[in-house]
């Protein structure tokens, strides 16, 4: 997603001796926090999981549902994959994207994807509600499979664990166990990180299939780029505050201190905008 960057150079004059740039030297604690700044984790795990899945980019996904007796969510996109040898150094470099300086891409079945990621960060929130995850990389012939996980010394570390010739499609898969006390809340995660996917995507499921409705067939009242939902009516997801933007594929509360005519819309309004239009903070809450 396009990220405006705020640039203020300051002149400097002929008379500094030297100069030397800031690096940044971060404690485990410190790097914890950068790559997992969320408060809701549920709904971070799932929504950031699943729409690096779409941004692969791909209009397919098949997802495998936790549940009590099998605690295991997989999540599969059909996407270009990536190489082994640069599967390793994607997950072990954070704070960087290729995505900041594009709105769109074409999938393989020549659909455009909206893009959302911008922030670099967004690939290690499984690692908010979970000690290890899994990735296989399906590309040129090759499965590729690396675990990230928290070291004893508290920092990510990413394992190379195999490659070895496939003949499966193109694609990523991440899995990880879910705690078994969150599996109901992390279904509920799963349904709003899925329910403003295009009726063009194909969301498939592995096994029970998560019971949803696309959020856009629920609303009362709909515009050229706005929905009107009754709140009293409203199931499935959490969401409760009465304004909220929709950018991409995810619905953001809108704080009433933020807008000062904001008090002049209804309950239950949300105001579609393009990509890029609002900030967003580093969690996306």
């Amino acid at each position: 997603m396009l990220v405006e960057t705020l640039s203020r150079p300051v002149a400097v004059s002929g008379n500094v001796m030297s100069s030397k740039r800031v690096e940044l030297k971060a404690s485990a604690d410190a790097v914890r926090r950068f790559i997992l700044p969320y408060t809701k984790l549920a709904e971070a795990a799932a929504r950031e999981t699943i729409n690096n899945a779409f941004d692969a980019p791909s209009t397919r996904i098949k997802i495998t549902v936790p549940s009590r007796l099998d605690l295991r969510f997989v999540l599969r996109d059909y996407g270009p994959g990536i190489t082994g040898d640069y599967l390793a150094d994607f997950y072990s470099i954070a704070g960087h994207s290729t995505k900041t300086q594009i709105n769109t891409a074409q999938a393989a079945d020549g659909q455009t994807v909206d893009i959302m990621g911008c922030k670099g960060v967004g690939r290690f929130a499984p690692l908010a509600i979970t000690d290890q995850f899994f990735v296989r990389s399906f590309n040129a012939g090759v499965c590729t499979m690396v675990s990230v996980y928290f070291d004893a010394d508290n920092y990510p570390v990413v394992d190379v664990l195999s490659s070895l010739p496939s003949d499966e499609p193109t694609g990523l898969e991440v899995s990880f166990a879910v705690d078994p006390t969150i599996v109901d809340e992390f279904s509920k995660a799963l349904i709003k990180a899925i329910e403003w996917v295009p009726d063009t995507y194909h969301v498939e499921f592995d096994g029970t299939p998560l019971e949803y409705k696309q959020r856009r067939t629920t609303a009362s009242k709909t515009g050229t780029n706005w929905f009107l939902f009754d709140l009293s009516t409203r199931e499935h997801t959490s969401y409760r505050q009465d304004t909220s933007v929709l950018m991409g594929r995810i619905e953001y509360k809108v704080p009433r201190h933020s807008i000062d005519e904001l008090y002049v819309l209804p309950s239950g309004f949300v105001l579609q905008v393009p990509l890029g239009a609002v900030d967003v903070n580093d969690a996306r809450e």
